[in-house]
């Protein structure tokens, strides 16, 4: 997830370190880096706001490759069907994982 984190901010949306990271509400990069080295997470919240920012193509940042990997980087409409794919697809996903791994997944998104 990380790496994929990295590679949507800087490759594809095409921010520097410090927009990214302002724009994802982090006071400075400092949080962002440890963020792409594994030392963190995002909370929901900054999860949302990069899934806002709009890519010079027109795209948004899919939320479900980000944590999952399947799929496309962005989404080019960010229209309720595309929002609701997304999270079916999501949902799918989480429903089959063991107990344990939907427990550590919820405590990430929740702190």
């Amino acid at each position: 997830m990380c790496g994929r984190l990295r590679y949507l901010s800087q490759d594809i949306l095409g921010l520097s370190d410090r927009d990214i990271a302002l724009r994802m509400g982090y006071s400075n990069a400092t949080t962002l880096w440890r963020v792409w080295q594994g030392k963190t997470f995002p909370d929901a919240e900054k999860l949302y706001r990069l899934a806002e920012l709009q890519a010079p193509d027109g795209g948004h940042p899919s939320l479900h490759w980000v944590i999952t990997g399947d799929g496309l980087p962005t989404v080019q409409e960010k229209d309720s069907v595309g929002i609701a794919d997304d999270r079916e697809m999501l949902r799918d996903r989480i429903l089959v994982l063991p107990m344990k791994k939907v427990r550590s997944l919820l405590a990430l998104l929740s702190d």
